[in-house]
């Protein structure tokens, strides 16, 4: 058996890469820095950008295209089969279409207050119940979160706002990326914390047109022998300066209460 077994992953190869071999393979994203994001000259980079690029490569995909658009025209683009994938995709947020089931990324949610904030920790919506909260135009979070945050909410329009309206106690908190928001503050240098562990965590997905229905096997046994060796730990870490395991080590266990829905 441990003999079939190379010939069977290189027969998967093979087949995988005869119906890609002719034109440039698309995957769009909406940029969520650090995962995936658009330097100055327009080049998208990040840790999923390599991560994908390289799995896609090993799957038999040679010539990769990122493209960066707003997150449900991407949807849309997929459905027609204008691109050929799209990433950061809650599971089973596109029916009927193709879906990867190894995740490289998380949203983990954390609660993002100011330095003096008198809670110590996450313990639960409750500690809220009287908070102003920032909420990101257009952002949809898990239920109940959703409802909770609506119910409190003071508009921003993005995360940068968000930061800058709890410093200068506009608003108490926020609940954004636990990753994006280390990064971010890193360069803006607002006096916030993130409280641990984090309030939710779900894993997204790359999703494919409905014409590649063979890749996401290929793709997940990639990504699978990839995590197996280090290597997204190494890319995580490359971007980041920590490696997935370490990022979410540090997120501490999500309250599993509060992450039953996706949006």
């Amino acid at each position: 058996m441990r003999k079939l077994l190379p010939t069977l992953w290189c027969l998967l190869l093979l087949a995988t890469a005869s119906s890609h071999a002719a034109g440039t393979f698309t995957v769009c994203f909406e940029e969520w820095p650090p995962y995936a994001q658009l330097s100055r000259t327009g080049q998208a980079y990040g840790p999923s950008i390599d991560i994908y690029r390289q799995a896609l490569r090993q799957a038999g995909v040679p010539t990769v295209a990122f493209k960066e658009m707003q997150y449900n025209r991407c949807s849309e683009q997929l459905k027609q089969g204008l691109v050929d994938m799209k990433l950061f995709v809650l599971d089973n947020e596109l029916p009927g279409l193709p879906q990867a089931h190894e995740a490289t990324e998380y949203w983990q949610i954390a609660a993002i207050v100011r330095q003096d904030s008198p809670l110590t920790q996450y313990q639960g919506l409750a500690a809220f119940e009287q908070a102003r909260l920032a909420l990101i135009t257009g952002y949809l979070y898990p239920e109940p979160l959703q409802a909770f945050i609506q119910a409190h909410a003071w508009p921003a329009t993005d995360p940068t706002q968000a930061y800058r309206l709890i410093a200068r106690k506009r608003v108490d908190a926020v609940f954004l990326d636990l990753l994006a928001f280390e990064q971010s503050n890193a360069t803006l240098r607002l006096p916030l914390r993130p409280l641990h562990p984090v309030v939710a965590r779900q894993p997204v997905y790359a999703v494919l047109a409905a014409r590649h229905p063979e890749l996401p096997k290929t793709l997940d046994a990639v990504l699978t022998r990839m995590k197996e060796q280090g290597e997204i730990d190494r890319l995580y870490r490359r971007h980041t300066g920590r490696s997935l395991t370490q990022w979410l080590h540090y997120a501490g266990t999500a309250d599993s209460a509060e992450t039953s829905k996706t949006p």
